[in-house]
């Protein structure tokens, strides 16, 4: 049996066309999962990054803290706590930097940068005064760095 060139021509235009549905069929089949995987994907992390930002407010009035929750200072960002031990009772011992994770969280470069500058005794005292009357409205007053280096 010999082909026509017209019939073989119709019959790559048919397959053509039934490969192409179906590919586009399997397309569409794929988007609606991968949709779904992805949505969950995200409702999980927005829920473990609220409970990590709710943890980090907490953990001072949890039992295992070690201060006393009243010295310490939620400031957020590039770390959590600041926590001035001893402060309530006017008896200042030490002031301690604290980064709060969960799970499996590590630090980020900022607050590795922050751990670095502290281990490193990097720190500073500085008094600034602000005159809201005057030209220069603020300046620095008193500076004292550490020099236990």
């Amino acid at each position: 049996m010999k082909w026509r060139s017209e019939d073989l021509e119709s019959a790559k235009l048919q397959i053509r066309e039934v490969v192409t549905k179906e590919a586009a069929v399997n397309l569409e089949q794929w988007k609606a999962e991968a949709e779904k995987e992805i949505r969950q994907n995200a409702i999980d992390k927005s829920a473990s990054v609220t409970m990590g930002k709710m943890t980090e407010h907490m953990v001072p009035y949890l039992p295992g803290f070690g201060f006393n929750p009243a010295d310490a200072r939620f400031i957020g960002s590039p770390i959590d706590l600041i926590v001035f031990d001893g402060l309530g009772n006017d008896d200042l011992k030490k002031i301690v930097f604290v980064e709060i994770k969960t799970g499996v969280s590590t630090l980020s470069t900022r607050e590795r940068l922050v751990r670095d500058a502290i281990v490193a005794k990097n720190v500073e005292w500085i008094e600034v005064k602000a005159n809201l009357d005057g030209q220069d409205i603020v300046h620095k007053v008193k500076t004292r760095k550490n020099t236990n280096q």
